[in-house]
């Protein structure tokens, strides 16, 4: 793998930058001015030459049509931060272009936006229909101890607050956002002097997410890479849930990959992958997933479904063992609140379910007790609504017990 550099993809007309600068001193003469919030620097990589990127190409092209709308917003990242030369805002645009070629030969209708015709008045009345929105440019900090982040810059005159995000973001039903390239989205930035710890990259990620939840996508993507969005959006198209989407691009890796549940949101994940490359410090936490992870876009979302998280659990513990309590989330996908109940299928002497019913957003509480035999022990926990505006109204749990020996091993002293 690649590591990231403030490098160009290409050699670029020098007209062309010409061009693009003069309209931006044209447009905003105070263009050195402080905004106000804090921009992140720039973070991109080139995706590694391997079979895996064959793969990927062939998948482009054989994926299946899709009618969906795609709103691809590109922020202005020339000036202050990153000099005057204008190529890292050049190179996302060449991105998101051959990332829109891309779409497009699958079906999508993609509406672009530009600096400098990329304002946020434009990209939200772009995206009332659409069911996927992408943003490439600056990651933005407004302040705080430890300070909060989130939003997009479009240009110097203008940046996205969360606020405006969760308020003002009506997209379609079952719409995600991906990020590219946005310093704190993934979790580290690439003005962290130091490695940061997973807390932290957890609690960027969630605060970054969270406006977006909130507006109703069932979504939230965030990686380093060039390519990224359609490669994304060709294993989603084709059918895959999300959690398989997120696991199918090339820079998962199932022994770094960290997963929690959304502090914000129980019954939605949170996900962080991360890379170590020697000239940076510590992991560079830089591919996020937030979501319910078993959705699929192709789904039909014009009426909600229940979310539980885990829906797979797995344990291990000796004969007649201390009683173990496991809590799941219940809620649904589109926030509203459902009314559920709980049962085993079949009756298993060794589990017993405390909550058997109550509103979404509550947790359903299972006590485990190990039974005194050796064996592998499975079952299922049925969480049903009766509410008939749910499109499925059974969601099951899969549990599964393994009851072992304990080895000891001697301490012999030297």
């Amino acid at each position: 793998m690649r590591n990231p550099g403030i490098t160009a993809r290409g050699l670029y007309n020098t007209l062309t930058l010409a061009l693009l600068l003069l309209a931006s001193i044209l447009l905003f003469p105070n263009h050195g001015a402080a905004l106000g919030p804090d921009l992140g620097g720039v973070i991109a990589v080139e995706p590694p030459t391997s079979p895996a990127d064959e793969a990927v190409t062939s998948s482009l092209a054989a994926a299946p049509t899709s009618n969906w709308k795609v709103v691809y917003v590109v922020g202005e990242v020339v000036g202050e931060v990153d000099g005057p030369s204008g190529t890292i805002t050049l190179d996302y645009i060449q991105d998101a272009r051959e990332n829109t070629t891309a779409l497009r030969g699958m079906g999508m209708t993609v509406a672009e936006f530009y600096p400098p015709n990329n304002r946020w008045a434009d990209i939200r009345a772009a995206a009332v229909d659409a069911r996927v929105i992408i943003y490439a440019g600056h990651g933005i900090s407004w302040g705080g101890d430890p300070p909060e982040v989130g939003g997009f810059r479009l240009r110097p005159d203008e940046a996205v607050s969360p606020d405006q995000i969760r308020n003002e973001l009506r997209m379609a039903p079952g719409a995600i956002a991906i990020l590219s390239h946005v310093c704190f989205a993934s979790g580290t930035s690439s003005g962290d002097a130091t490695g940061i710890t997973s807390e932290e990259a957890r609690r960027r990620v969630a605060q970054y997410s969270q406006p977006f939840l909130q507006a109703g996508l069932i979504g939230y993507y965030s990686s380093w890479y060039y390519g990224f969005p359609a490669a994304l959006l060709t294993s989603l198209a084709s059918g895959m849930t999300q959690q398989a989407a997120y696991e199918a691009y090339h820079d998962f890796d199932p022994q770094s990959v960290e997963r929690y549940q959304h502090p914000d949101f129980p019954q939605l994940a949170l996900w962080l992958d991360k890379d170590d490359w020697p000239d940076w410090p510590g992991f560079q936490y830089n591919y996020a997933f937030a979501g319910a992870p078993a959705l699929r876009l192709t789904g039909d979302f014009s009426t909600p479904s229940l979310i539980l998280s885990p829906q797979t659990i797995t344990l291990s513990a000796i004969p007649s063992g201390p009683p173990q309590v496991l809590a799941i989330q219940v809620g649904s996908t589109d926030g509203a609140t459902v009314t559920w109940t709980a049962g085993e299928s079949p009756d298993q002497s060794w589990l017993s379910i405390q909550t058997v019913s109550s509103p979404s957003g509550q947790v359903l509480l299972i006590t485990v007790t190990p039974p005194s035999s050796l064996g592998h022990y499975t079952t299922d926990i049925s969480v049903v609504t009766s509410d008939r505006a749910f499109a499925e109204r059974e969601v099951r749990v899969s549990i599964a017990l393994d009851v072992m020996r304990l080895t000891l091993v001697p301490f012999v002293a030297n």
